[in-house]
Protein backbone atom coordinates (compact mmCIF):
# COMPACT_ATOMS: atom_id res chain seq x y z
CA UNK A 1 0.00 0.00 0.00
CA UNK A 2 1.07 3.48 -0.95
CA UNK A 3 0.40 6.22 1.05
CA UNK A 4 0.20 9.28 -0.69
CA UNK A 5 1.92 12.00 1.42
CA UNK A 6 1.70 16.00 0.28
CA UNK A 7 3.07 18.38 2.33
CA UNK A 8 1.29 21.59 2.57
CA UNK A 9 3.31 24.98 2.97
CA UNK A 10 2.77 26.88 5.40
CA UNK A 11 0.74 29.74 4.90
CA UNK A 12 1.91 32.87 5.95
CA UNK A 13 -0.96 35.19 7.30
CA UNK A 14 0.04 38.33 6.94
CA UNK A 15 -2.61 39.97 9.13
CA UNK A 16 -1.77 38.33 12.13
CA UNK A 17 -0.45 40.35 15.05
CA UNK A 18 3.09 40.98 15.47
CA UNK A 19 5.81 43.45 16.68
CA UNK A 20 7.14 44.50 13.51
CA UNK A 21 6.10 47.46 12.56
CA UNK A 22 3.14 47.68 9.71
CA UNK A 23 1.27 50.58 7.22
CA UNK A 24 -2.04 50.98 6.15
CA UNK A 25 -1.12 51.98 2.70
CA UNK A 26 -4.04 53.87 -0.01
CA UNK A 27 -2.67 53.79 -3.01
CA UNK A 28 -3.75 55.58 -6.44
CA UNK A 29 -4.19 52.65 -9.33
CA UNK A 30 -1.08 53.51 -10.97
CA UNK A 31 0.74 52.87 -7.48
CA UNK A 32 0.71 56.27 -5.91
CA UNK A 33 0.57 56.63 -2.61
CA UNK A 34 -2.17 59.01 -1.68
CA UNK A 35 -2.05 58.47 2.05
CA UNK A 36 -0.58 55.92 4.85
CA UNK A 37 -0.25 55.10 8.30
CA UNK A 38 1.81 53.55 10.49
CA UNK A 39 0.02 51.22 12.76
CA UNK A 40 1.27 50.59 16.16
CA UNK A 41 3.38 47.44 16.98
CA UNK A 42 0.78 44.68 18.04
CA UNK A 43 -2.19 46.33 16.26
CA UNK A 44 -4.78 43.53 15.77
CA UNK A 45 -4.12 43.73 12.04
CA UNK A 46 -7.57 41.30 10.82
CA UNK A 47 -9.74 44.28 12.77
CA UNK A 48 -7.51 47.30 11.56
CA UNK A 49 -7.83 45.65 7.71
CA UNK A 50 -11.77 45.53 8.31
CA UNK A 51 -12.29 48.29 9.76
CA UNK A 52 -10.66 50.18 6.66
CA UNK A 53 -12.98 48.05 4.64
CA UNK A 54 -15.98 49.76 6.64
CA UNK A 55 -14.72 53.43 6.84
CA UNK A 56 -14.67 53.03 2.94
CA UNK A 57 -18.16 51.89 2.26
CA UNK A 58 -19.70 54.34 4.65
CA UNK A 59 -18.09 57.19 2.84
CA UNK A 60 -19.71 55.36 -0.10
CA UNK A 61 -17.02 53.18 -2.15
CA UNK A 62 -18.07 50.04 -3.18
CA UNK A 63 -15.46 46.96 -2.31
CA UNK A 64 -14.13 45.20 -5.59
CA UNK A 65 -11.50 42.50 -5.73
CA UNK A 66 -10.16 41.75 -2.08
CA UNK A 67 -7.68 39.07 -0.50
CA UNK A 68 -7.39 39.18 3.23
CA UNK A 69 -4.71 36.34 2.31
CA UNK A 70 -2.23 39.28 1.20
CA UNK A 71 -4.38 41.97 2.91
CA UNK A 72 -5.38 44.05 -0.42
CA UNK A 73 -8.36 45.61 -1.68
CA UNK A 74 -9.53 47.39 -4.16
CA UNK A 75 -12.58 50.08 -3.77
CA UNK A 76 -14.11 52.81 -6.26
CA UNK A 77 -16.21 55.53 -6.02
CA UNK A 78 -17.63 57.05 -8.99
CA UNK A 79 -14.47 57.53 -11.38
CA UNK A 80 -12.45 57.02 -8.54
CA UNK A 81 -10.28 53.94 -7.76
CA UNK A 82 -7.91 52.58 -4.65
CA UNK A 83 -5.82 49.90 -3.23
CA UNK A 84 -5.69 49.63 -0.04
CA UNK A 85 -3.17 47.56 1.37
CA UNK A 86 -1.42 46.84 5.02
CA UNK A 87 2.07 46.35 4.20
CA UNK A 88 5.24 45.68 6.10
CA UNK A 89 7.05 48.56 4.55
CA UNK A 90 7.37 51.90 4.92
CA UNK A 91 5.48 53.15 1.43
CA UNK A 92 7.65 56.51 1.08
CA UNK A 93 11.18 54.44 1.07
CA UNK A 94 12.98 52.80 -1.78
CA UNK A 95 12.60 49.21 -2.35
CA UNK A 96 15.68 47.50 -1.06
CA UNK A 97 17.32 44.83 -3.00
CA UNK A 98 16.92 41.42 -0.72
CA UNK A 99 20.42 40.67 -2.37
CA UNK A 100 22.60 44.03 -1.69
CA UNK A 101 23.38 46.38 -3.66
CA UNK A 102 23.79 46.32 -7.28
Amino acid sequence: MVLDMVRRRTEYDVLQPTEELRWLVVRAVHGRVLKSRRLPRGTHLQREFLASIMAYIDEGWTIGDFSSRSAFYVATKLADRIEVTISASDPYLPLQSPYGKT
